[in-house]
């Protein structure tokens, strides 16, 4: 399963520069509130990494993962919860695009050196579809490559 691990908008600083605006938060084990949480739920946890029967995950909220939850779990409390962490922000048309990934894709890039080359792409007539399967396509290569999910949301301000 190919969990969404980071959204980031690609924001123009007026100078043509682009920044990252981070929307979402990775909820890992060795985050202070989600060690709290796991903790009160008596989830078994090593390596930085929820334990349940058979396997291990490092994160700590996702849809699925049924075996981490009430009831199959067989604790007080979810394990990996399905409670979102839920950001809010004003578009404007200084907002070019968003990026939507699994770790597939950002274990290989952050997103100082992902937004230039979407933007490169995109500059280049580079359709969304075409920028995400070249992403998906190339990095899905690479030795060792996790899966992955990558969803590209291109504004289009003032156009039809």
């Amino acid at each position: 399963m190919s969990e969404i691990r980071q959204l980031y908008l690609a924001r123009q600083d007026g100078t043509g520069n682009y920044h990252a605006v981070r929307l979402s938060k990775e909820h890992k084990v060795d985050d202070e509130a989600e060690a709290a949480r796991l903790d009160e739920a008596s989830a078994k946890v090593k390596r930085d990494r929820v334990v349940g029967p058979g396997h291990a995950i490092n994160m700590t909220r996702a849809l699925g993962d049924f075996d981490f939850k009430l009831p199959t779990n067989g604790a007080s409390a979810d394990w990996i919860s399905p409670v979102p962490h839920i950001t809010q922000t004003t578009l404007s048309p200084a907002d070019d695009f968003c990026i939507i990934a699994s770790d597939g894709l950002w274990n290989h890039l952050d997103e100082f050196q992902l937004i230039p080359m979407i933007a490169e792409m995109r500059n280049k007539g580079k359709s969304p579809q075409q920028i995400c399967d070249d992403f998906v396509k190339t990095l899905g290569q690479v030795k060792g490559s996790d899966n992955i999910t990558f969803i590209l949301l291109d504004f289009k301000w003032g156009e039809e």
